[in-house]
């Protein structure tokens, strides 16, 4: 199953429906991918810094093997290497993968030195 997040980290954002590009943009990719969709998770002005996010906690347990989170970019998902410490560990554990629109090449389980150091640029960039 393919589970969608979304997160933007302000009161303004959220009140200015800040998720909905994220939306779009997600349906857009999904649609021209051929990709369902399970369920939409959503967290409204919470930074990217905390673990304890609502939808998030929801989103991770009921993730399970073979299952994708499919985000805009994993900075929606972590913006601190403790963070992402925390929420890839748990993606890992249970056997989930993340599907990142804006880094294509984007896997947390990805062996290839390559990739694992082009994806640790973007999210150094991100935080």
């Amino acid at each position: 199953m393919i589970y969608a997040y979304m997160r933007v980290s302000t009161e303004t954002q959220a009140e200015r429906n800040g998720t909905q590009a994220q939306k779009v943009t997600i349906d857009e990719y999904a649609n021209k991918n051929k990709i369902t969709i399970t369920n939409y998770f959503e967290d409204l002005g919470i930074s990217g810094t905390k673990t304890d996010r609502p939808a998030l906690l929801d989103l991770l347990n009921v993730l399970q093997e073979g299952d994708s989170v499919l985000v805009l970019n994993t900075s929606r998902l972590w913006r601190s290497d403790t963070a992402k410490v925390i929420i890839r560990q748990e993606i890992i554990k249970s056997g989930a993968d993340v599907i990142s629109i804006e880094q294509p090449n984007y896997s947390i389980n990805s062996k290839d030195p390559n990739e694992f150091l082009i994806n640790s640029m973007m999210e150094l960039l991100d935080q």
